[in-house]
C-alpha cells in the first residue's frame, strides 16, 4: 500500500478543484488533486462550450429566415445535423485538449493523481486499491450529477438525453420533449428547434430560467413563445415508451389536456451535488433529509468545524465557471489555513446569464419587494434600438433600496 502525506487533498480536478490547488500550493502547503476522469473540466465538456457551440449553430440557421423582417430573402436554411454535431463535438474536444494538457504536466509532476477517491478515517483518503492519502484539509470539487425524475428515470436509457450526453449525438433527431425550463432547458431547446428538431419543453412551479420578476418573467415567457413550445407550469399526468419514441399526457399551463410523441427525452430538471460514496461521514460530516451537509458556511466554504470544504458546482451556491474559479481559491485558501481559522472572502456581484433569446439575465439581489424597494423598467418592445434590429421584446427592471438608494440588482429579458 502507497502512503502520501500532504497538507491539501482537493477531489475533482475541475475547475474549482484546479484552482483550489494552486491557491494552497500559493499559500505554501502541499496540496494533491485526485480525479477518476474524464478529465476535461464540466465546461469544456458537457457545460458551457459544447452548449454555446450548438446555440450558435441554432443562430446561424435562425438569422437566415429572421432576415426576411428586413426585406432579405433567401431559401430556406439546409440544416446538416451530422455537420453541426461534429462541428460541436470538435471544437468541444479541442477546449478539453487545452485543459487535458495542462493536467498532464500535474500528473508528470505528481500533483494529480488519477483513481476514484472516498475518506476511509479521519485524515485520511482511499484512492483505489492500492493508494492511501493522508491529509490535513480536504476540498471536494466534485460537481454535480444530472437529476432524472421517477417517472422519466424509468424510460428505456437509449430514450434519454442529458447535458452529460446531448453532446454525443451524430444526428439530430425528428422531435424532443425537454424536461425543465431552467438555464440548461430552455438553452438547448431552443438550439435544437432552431435547426430544425420539433421542440416542446415542459417545466413546473413557474420557472422561466433564474427570473423571478412577474413583470420581466412574463415579457421573458412572451417572446419565447413566439417560437417555442413552452409549457413553465406543466403537470404531468402519464409517459410511456412507445413504437415512435415516447408518448406523454399532460395539462398544458393553461390546464388544457394535451398529449404528444417525441423521439427523445432531454432531462434537464436541475443537477445534483456528487456527494455520494465519498465517505465524508468519515470526516465528521453530517447530512440532513435531503442529503446536504450541515453547518455549511457559504462564505468561508467550510462544513461546519470539519477540515472538509466544498467548492465549485458541489457547493450548490452559485453554479457558473467564474463563481467556480473563485470558490476553488478561497477553499484552497482556507484549507491551507488549517489548523489556524479560515476567513469569509469576497465574492462578486451575483451573476446569472442564459443564453437563449432574448437572453435571461440576474444581476445582484434581483426580484425585490416594491415595500422596501424602488424600482425601474424598460420595455425593449417601445426601445428604439431594439426596434431597428427587430429584437424589440422583453422587459428590464432595476431594484434600489428606497432607505439608502443604493442599486441593489436587476432582472433582464
Amino acid at each position: 500500500m502507497q502512503v502520501h502525506t500532504v497538507d491539501v487533498a482537493v477531489i475533482g480536478a475541475g475547475t474549482a478543484g484546479l484552482s483550489a490547488q494552486r491557491a494552497a500550493r500559493r499559500a505554501g502547503k502541499s496540496a494533491l488533486l485526485i480525479d477518476r476522469g474524464p478529465l476535461g473540466t464540466t465546461c469544456a465538456r458537457v457545460g458551457c462550450m459544447p452548449s454555446k457551440l450548438l446555440i450558435a449553430a441554432g443562430e446561424a440557421a435562425h438569422a437566415v429566415t429572421a432576415a426576411q423582417l428586413f426585406g432579405v430573402y433567401a431559401e430556406a436554411p439546409r440544416i446538416d445535423g451530422p455537420a453541426v454535431l461534429a462541428r460541436v463535438q470538435r471544437e468541444r474536444d479541442r477546449f478539453v485538449s487545452f485543459v487535458l494538457a495542462d493536467c498532464e504536466q500535474l500528473i508528470a509532476r505528481g500533483e494529480l493523481m488519477m483513481g476514484e477517491a472516498r475518506v476511509v478515517a479521519p485524515g485520511l483518503l482511499q484512492v483505489g486499491e492500492d493508494v492511501q492519502v493522508r491529509f490535513g484539509a480536504l476540498v471536494v470539487a466534485t460537481g454535480t450529477v444530472a437529476q432524472i425524475p421517477g417517472a422519466y428515470a424509468a424510460l428505456p436509457r437509449e430514450l434519454l438525453l442529458t447535458n452529460d450526453s446531448v453532446f454525443e449525438l451524430k444526428a439530430l433527431p425528428a422531435s424532443v420533449l425537454v424536461v425543465g425550463t431552467g438555464a440548461i432547458g430552455l438553452e438547448l431547446g431552443q438550439a435544437l428547434h432552431r435547426l430544425g428538431v420539433r421542440v416542446t419543453i415542459v417545466g413546473n412551479r413557474g420557472v422561466v430560467g433564474p427570473l423571478q420578476d412577474t413583470t420581466v418573467k412574463a415579457a421573458a415567457l412572451a417572446a419565447l413563445r413566439r417560437e417555442l413550445d413552452v409549457q413553465p407550469s406543466y403537470q404531468f399526468e402519464a409517459i410511456a415508451a412507445g413504437g415512435e419514441g415516447v408518448t406523454m399526457r399532460y395539462l398544458d399551463d393553461a390546464g388544457e389536456p394535451r398529449s404528444g410523441t417525441w423521439e427523445r427525452v432531454l432531462v434537464a430538471a436541475g443537477r445534483r451535488p456528487a456527494l455520494q460514496g465519498l465517505g465524508l461521514e468519515h470526516a465528521g460530516v453530517t447530512f440532513d433529509h435531503h442529503g446536504q451537509p450541515r453547518g455549511f458556511t457559504a462564505e468561508t466554504l467550510r462544513i461546519a468545524q470539519t477540515p472538509v470544504f466544498l467548492a465549485g458546482d458541489v457547493s450548490g451556491l452559485r453554479p457558473l465557471l467564474h463563481e467556480a474559479s473563485d470558490e476553488g481559491h478561497i477553499a484552497g485558501e482556507n484549507a491551507a489555513r488549517l489548523p489556524d481559522g479560515v476567513e469569509a472572502k469576497p465574492r462578486r456581484c451575483k451573476l446569472n446569464v442564459v443564453f437563449t433569446e432574448p437572453q435571461l439575465v440576474v444581476v445582484g439581489d434581483g426580484c425585490a419587494d416594491d415595500e422596501t424597494f424602488a424600482h425601474g423598467e424598460v420595455d425593449w418592445g417601445r426601445q428604439g434600438r431594439a426596434r431597428v434590429l427587430g429584437k424589440n421584446v422583453g422587459m428590464t427592471r432595476v431594484y434600489a433600496t428606497r432607505a439608502d438608494r443604493v442599486l441593489r440588482g436587476a432582472e433582464m429579458a
